[in-house]
């Protein structure tokens, strides 16, 4: 990705970390998780509200860093409204773009802006740490995340 391309796509995620949307609790959470990067410090929750298998429901809320916070605010949009199964789908299409930045072929358009965390191996766990908590209150499990 060229350097112009970073640019813009940091922008993209900075913003999203300056002005999270769906940052709050969600008391009528059907179901949530906690995750934690001890790498960090990174401690988010993410609270979903599904019903007739579908999250209609979604928010985050603690205390990150802006790859954190800016990938979780990107992530829950892509999600509201969502089949449990388009989620998953999604849950797995991103652990493939991960691989698919040694090729230089991102999977997910809407998920570019995070391809310039490629060039920061030590902030990839701020990036992963949404994500495994948004899988995580899918399951139901009560264990606290981490990305160690």
């Amino acid at each position: 990705m060229a350097s112009a391309d970073n640019e813009m796509y940091q922008q993209v995620l900075l913003e999203h970390a300056r002005s999270p949307r769906n940052f709050q609790e969600l008391p009528s959470a059907t179901s949530r998780a906690e995750g934690f990067n001890r790498l960090c410090g990174d401690r988010i929750t993410v609270y979903l509200i599904v019903k007739n298998e579908t999250v209609v429901g979604a928010s985050f809320s603690g205390e990150s860093c802006a790859i954190c916070k800016g990938t979780a605010s990107m992530m829950l949009l892509s999600i509201k409204d969502q089949p449990l199964v388009a989620v998953r789908g999604l849950i797995d299409a991103f652990k493939e773009f991960q691989v698919a930045w040694q090729n230089g072929d991102p999977l997910m358009k809407d998920f570019e802006a995070l391809a310039a965390i490629k060039e920061y191996p030590t902030r990839l766990k701020c990036l992963n740490l949404p994500w495994k908590t948004l899988e995580a209150a899918m399951q139901g499990t009560d264990d606290e995340v981490s990305t160690e």
